[in-house]
Formats: C-alpha cells, sequence, structure tokens
C-alpha cells in the first residue's frame, strides 16, 4: 500500500507473543504457603505489547513467530485478528504458547514465572517467506537468542535482509524516485 507516493510503514516482528496471567497479591508468598490473588486476567503479552502498539499508531504489522497449537496458542491467534495483526508465523504442532505469570505485590513490586512454549521453538526455515521490501522495519526480541534453532532462524533472515539493504544502498537515489 502506498500513500502520496511513499511506502506506507509496516512492521514485521519475529519475537514472541506469549499469554500473561496477571495477578495482585499482596505479598509474594514464602515457599511452602498459599496466597490468594485479589485480581487475575489472561491477556496475550510479551511481543504481543508491541504489535498492539505499532497498530495503535495506525501501521501495518505482521507477526511471523510461531503460535503453539493449544488453547493458549488460539488465544494468541484471537487477539492477532482482532488487533488487525497479520499472522505468517508457523503453529508449532504438540506445543502450546509459553506464558508469563506475573505477580504484583502491594509495594508495587513484580516478579515473573515463564514458560518456554511454542514461541522458542522457530522452525530453522520460519522465516524464509518473509521478504524485505522498502519502507519495512525488521523487530527482533532479545529472547530469540535463547534457542539455538532460534538464532539460526534468524540468522537466515538477517543475512537476506543485509543483502536487500546493500543492494537498496548500492542503487542510489535515482532508482527510488520516491524518497
Amino acid at each position: 500500500m502506498t500513500t502520496h507516493g511513499h511506502a506506507r510503514a509496516r512492521v514485521i516482528h519475529t519475537g514472541q507473543v506469549v499469554v500473561d496471567v496477571t495477578m495482585r497479591v499482596p505479598a509474594v508468598p514464602a515457599p511452602g504457603a498459599e496466597v490468594f490473588a485479589s485480581s487475575f486476567a489472561l491477556t496475550p503479552g510479551g511481543g504481543f505489547n508491541v504489535l498492539h502498539a505499532v497498530r495503535q499508531v495506525g501501521a501495518d504489522v505482521g507477526y511471523c513467530g510461531p503460535v503453539g497449537d493449544g488453547v493458549l496458542g488460539e488465544v494468541v491467534r484471537r487477539a492477532l485478528d482482532a488487533d488487525g495483526v497479520e499472522f505468517a508465523g508457523a503453529q508449532v504442532s504438540g506445543v502450546d504458547t509459553g506464558i508469563c505469570v506475573a505477580l504484583t505485590d502491594d509495594s508495587a513490586e513484580r516478579t515473573f514465572l515463564s514458560t518456554m512454549g511454542a514461541e522458542c521453538r522457530v522452525p530453522l526455515d520460519a522465516f524464509d517467506a518473509v521478504e524485505p521490501r522498502d519502507g519495512q522495519v525488521l523487530y527482533i526480541s532479545g529472547y530469540s537468542l535463547i534457542d539455538p534453532t532460534n538464532l539460526a532462524a534468524l540468522g537466515r533472515l538477517a543475512r537476506r535482509w543485509a543483502v536487500h539493504a546493500d543492494a537498496d544502498a548500492s542503487s542510489g537515489p535515482a532508482s527510488h524516485p520516491h524518497r
């Protein structure tokens, strides 16, 4: 899509969308103790917060990270769809999307417990269909570097992106009249 001769901004997100389980507690319980939360929410989180913010400023966004095939993956897919985020990632079979449990105590201190689900199991070819284009921004999360396969898949994507950037820079402004 173009606007006034310029490519519309588009963000390609390769990071992790998880499901946040947030609870408000008076204090984080000591080992072996139990505490009841005064509030609870189950919402998409992690990389979804970036995707949502990008949509709020009117830019197009595509999510290319993996999603699990369980009920949590379905929460993520519905949220992406509701926000108008194009999902072009892999669905990882046999594993669900991970969660992040966030406990916030009365002093506003936060404690996190996380799992590594489908978002940390990127197939090696997961980003092979992602083609760099003018006007796109590639968003990579540091969490993507934890798993060696994720890192290898991102390396393949980054090399293609760098070749595109080199070709774009060497072609000069004459071949890009919209600049």
